[in-house]
């Protein structure tokens, strides 16, 4: 399931500062920080470590609570601080020093107040580990008279390179398939009751008596589209160990019914059905050996909202025959969709699902990042995790699909940390 952990006040604070930390702009002071953690790495031989502009904020605002509070202290649980974005380990350095009254320059006054809190960090032992991934810097002038400093390193979630759930385990023609499977039923945007159909695709027989499951969605902006466009991407899961389900779900037919409140209607309906598929498979979990607390929705472009809806919605219809069973996830992930129009009807919490987004920087279907960004930012303000990954260039949706590029660096170990792969 999600983060269980309940956010401090302190959190919720810090996750709505790191929802505009795309806008941000470093310091000279914070810069010549992330410079000096570097020379200090590529001394010891270790690569220079990028800057994360959520880590960033993240740290600015420890730095203004710090102010706050009159004193520097160190965060008691770090990767509780500072997990709006997966990670699997944090080191903070915070400190502060006095703004010399005498040095007329502000940006002269902050520097040599750094140099006072560098003295201090720069043999700390922690700032030449190889785990690392990324750094952020934040720092705050204080009323108080003091310049208080915050500096934390990341190790982003990673995966085995090859092994069972990472790479390739089976032959393809060792996997059993199921098609046409009916997961429910619904009335559509004609008022004509549909049968809510899936396929399914299941590793060899031995392994893991319960397996983790991802359920793949079609895009096709909520009027186009089948289980078909998804069912390469469920088989290349199920060759690495998942069971997977690639679904179809409810489109809107009528003439312009996707535009403004009718495309909410559209995401609503496959927001459902696809919390119908989560409740079927769970109700048949012990018949395909499926971990019932290892289900992830894999979405493109309409199917990403659903995903993303499958993850932080809640339930619009509870009753039916599978009402026994959750329809919540552990894990979403998405390309080329948000959930930015529909904040308003949603009720976030710290135990939903964590999401991944993926979303160009010039978005073909017209929404621009900085928008689709909104979503993950109530994400994380709410105390939840959301891995916003921004994509150079042009383009709407990336293959999520194992093997392919993102999937060694990004997607995978996403997957790997949020279901519980170890």
């Amino acid at each position: 399931m999600g983060h269980e952990r309940r956010p401090s006040t302190t959190r919720i604070r810090l996750a709505a500062l790191a929802a505009v930390g795309l806008a941000l702009v470093a310091t000279a002071c914070e810069a010549t920080v992330v410079a000096r953690v570097n020379d200090v790495r590529t001394g010891a031989g270790r690569p220079a470590l990028p800057v994360s502009d959520v880590l960033s904020a993240s740290a600015r605002a420890n730095s203004q609570d710090m102010c706050a509070r009159g004193r520097a202290k160190a965060s008691a649980d770090p990767l509780a601080q500072y997990d709006q974005e997966s990670a699997q380990a944090i080191h903070e350095l915070v400190a502060s020093a006095p703004l010399d009254p005498k040095v007329a320059n502000g940006g002269a006054r902050n520097a040599k107040a750094t140099d006072e809190i560098w003295a201090r960090w720069k043999g700390d032992a922690a700032l030449k580990d190889a785990r690392w991934d990324e750094v952020g810097v934040g720092e705050v002038a204080c009323k108080n008279g003091r310049l208080y400093l915050t500096a934390v390193l990341r190790d982003r979630p990673s995966m085995p390179a090859s092994g069972l759930y990472s790479s390739n385990q089976y032959p393809s023609d060792g996997l059993t398939v199921i098609r046409d499977i009916k997961y429910g039923s619904a009335v559509d945007s004609q008022g004509v009751t549909q049968d809510l159909l899936m396929d399914l695709y299941l590793p060899p027989a031995g392994g893991p008596a319960a397996r983790p499951t991802t359920i793949t969605i079609h895009g096709g902006g909520f009027v186009g589209g089948s289980r078909a466009d998804t069912n390469g991407v469920s088989k290349e899961y199920a060759l690495r160990g998942y069971v997977s389900a690639s679904i179809e779900y409810r489109l809107d037919k009528r003439p312009g019914g996707t535009a403004g409140p009718g495309q909410l209607a559209a995401a609503a309906n496959g927001i459902d059905d696809g919390m119908e598929a989560v409740r079927w498979l769970k109700a048949h979990a012990a018949e395909y050996r499926i971990d019932p607390s290892r289900m992830a929705a894999i979405g493109y472009s309409a199917g990403g909202a659903i995903a993303l809806g499958m993850a932080l919605g809640d339930d619009q219809t509870p009753g039916g025959p599978l009402a026994a069973y959750s329809p919540q996830i552990a894990a979403a992930t998405s390309t080329g969709a948000h959930l930015t129009p529909g904040l308003q009807l949603l009720t976030l919490r710290p135990d939903q699902a964590a999401v991944q987004m993926f979303v160009y920087e010039d978005d073909e279907t017209g929404f621009t990042s900085d928008y689709a960004f909104q979503t993950c930012a109530a994400v994380r303000k709410a105390g939840n995790t959301c891995d916003f990954v921004l994509q150079p260039g042009s383009g709407h949706t990336a293959w999520l699909t194992p093997g392919a590029p993102l999937w060694s660096t990004q997607q995978g170990p996403f997957l790997w940390t949020q279901l519980r792969l170890n």
